[in-house]
């Protein structure tokens, strides 16, 4: 990964898997991740992301909590239980809009990490690349 134009974090290379129940959001965060430099693989549920991952190698998820039947901290435990199973470590950053969320909490369940909705887009895009690449 790269930098633009020294300033804007690239992220060249990083497959995120999106998983965003809000349409609106989900497409506002597919835009500024792609001008990013990502590939943005989205699912607008938990037992969708699983799906994508039966077929797919993303190298970071993004999840919101609050999603609908199968809430971002189960989805990020049954994504931990597969790679119990000898499956590559995902990383992966929570975000939420609950104002109960924190990143204790999202720790806890597995995430790396927690941003909180509304979150800054630089704050985002630098915690993905210093996920991905240690950076």
């Amino acid at each position: 990964m790269e930098q633009n134009d020294g300033s804007r974090p690239r992220l060249n290379g990083v497959k995120v898997l999106l998983v965003e129940d809000d349409p609106s959001t989900r497409e506002a965060l597919e835009v500024v991740l792609t001008a990013h430099g990502a590939q943005v693989l989205s699912a607008d549920s938990a037992p969708n992301a699983l799906g994508l991952l039966d077929g797919q190698t993303p190298t970071v998820l993004v999840s919101d909590i609050g999603l609908p039947d199968v809430d971002g901290y189960e989805l990020i435990r049954r994504i931990r239980a597969r790679e119990a199973g000898g499956a590559t470590r995902l990383p992966a950053i929570a975000v939420s809009g609950f104002a109960d969320a924190s990143s204790a909490a999202a720790e806890a369940a597995g995430f790396d990490g927690f941003v909180a909705k509304p979150f800054d887009v630089s704050e985002l895009v630098a915690r993905l690349r210093r996920l991905t690449t240690g950076a």
